[in-house]
């Protein structure tokens, strides 16, 4: 129970850093302009970007019964994964620990059997944004008792 108390606090404070790091890289990169009361207009809706992953979905790490799987979206949004050991079926469904919108998706998913290959979509979910769901991936559990798997990050 401690162990999982830690880990949510942990989550929280990354999540306020990541927070609070972007909101400063957004303050220093701001530049002072002059803008015309035309430009001042409010952007319709239409205008929104629409909701990308612009990184991933990838497998951070695999062992007998568990793997993490991550992806960045360009906008905080809701995370869901489906998952299933056929393509056809991903009944299953993943979602992080702490339920915050956010740009950095990471889920983590257990109970998977060993030396089976399963199969999974990300999805993310913002109201006026819309909606994007990966194309399906797929990763094999090692078997009981090898080595966990780490994948090497890249961005």
């Amino acid at each position: 129970m401690r162990s999982m108390i830690a880990l949510v606090v942990f989550f929280i404070g990354l999540a306020l850093w990541v927070n609070a790091r972007a909101q400063s890289a957004h303050v220093a990169s701001a530049s002072p302009q002059t803008t015309s009361h035309a430009e001042m207009a409010p952007t319709p809706s239409s205008a929104l970007t629409p909701l990308e992953i612009i990184h991933g979905p990838v497998v951070e790490y695999v062992s007998s019964h568990h793997a993490v799987i991550s992806w960045i979206t360009n906008g905080s949004s809701s995370t869901l994964l489906k998952y299933g050991a056929s393509k056809s079926n991903l009944t299953l469904s993943g979602r992080p620990g702490l339920a915050l919108a956010r740009k950095n998706h990471r889920v983590e998913i257990s109970k998977l059997k060993p030396n089976t290959t399963y199969y999974f979509r990300a999805t993310s979910a913002l109201k006026k944004e819309g909606t994007v769901t990966s194309n399906i991936g797929e990763f094999k559990t090692t078997g009981r008792g090898d080595r966990p798997v780490r994948m090497p990050q890249s961005q």
